[in-house]
């Protein structure tokens, strides 16, 4: 049994605080848990960052703790989906031709890295998330983990993966249109009335800040509904009028 298996993140972020463990430790046992998982399921990551950067960047996590500093997120490892931008890792969408190298991260991957999680790299989806099943990509489909004849879903697939195998302790995914539900009841859910409303330059500033500058006009579709959701009845932050 490893640390993953025993220790979700709040517990793996109270063990590396109170120094029963190291984040460099975690990361030891997650690219264990890679290399093994790797022979089963390699399409669930489109990249990675290699093993001296991860260890690299679990050292500064532990030196942190060691100077005092308070981080909820202390050595967590997680993982991002391939449509929102982690700085040092391309930007693809599941698209070659469209991948880009971001000059930063998207303000949530900075956040979380702030609060001492480590980012192990970016998972595989269905090309610019528009997908329900996570079989839309040229990297292979994910498949469901406790029975490979089955698919992940979609469209964030390789997150379901990595999570549900012990690779990370959580993913940071974004859900669109046909993520979210099937095509046939956006209608209901979204009356033409209600979509008339929305403030289209406050939503694209929102987008911005959750997946990056680049990423966000390109990643899906429907923009909107990743924002909105289910609450298409009231005000949202502004973005409703």
């Amino acid at each position: 049994m490893t640390v993953l298996d025993r220790l979700d993140a709040s517990a793996i972020a109270a063990a590396v605080t109170v120094g029963r463990t190291k984040a460099s430790a975690i990361i030891k046992d997650v690219l264990e848990r890679l290399a093994s998982y790797d022979a089963v399921q390699p399409q669930a990551w489109i990249s990675r960052f290699d093993s001296k950067a991860l260890l690299e960047t679990a050292r500064r996590v532990d030196e942190r703790v060691a100077a005092g500093e308070v981080l909820p997120l202390a050595g967590v490892p997680f993982a991002v989906k391939d449509n929102i931008d982690v700085a040092g890792l391309d930007t693809t969408a599941a698209c070659p031709s469209f991948a880009y190298r971001p000059v930063a991260s998207a303000t949530v991957v900075q956040r979380l890295i702030a609060a001492g999680a480590i980012c192990i790299g970016k998972t595989n989806l269905d090309q610019f998330a528009t997908g329900l099943n996570g079989t839309r990509s040229p990297h292979g489909a994910p498949r469901n983990v406790y029975n490979l004849a089955y698919v992940s879903g979609g469209s964030s697939s390789g997150s379901a993966v990595a999570v549900a195998a012990g690779l990370v302790a959580f993913a940071r995914s974004f859900a669109g249109p046909r993520s979210q539900r099937i095509r046939a009841l956006q209608d209901l859910l979204y009356p033409k009335e209600f979509l008339a409303t929305v403030d289209k330059a406050k939503l694209d500033e929102r987008m911005k800040l959750q997946v990056g500058e680049r990423a966000a006009p390109r990643t899906m579709v429907g923009q909107l509904f990743a924002v909105v959701r289910h609450d298409t009845r009231r005000r949202l932050d502004g973005i409703v009028a």
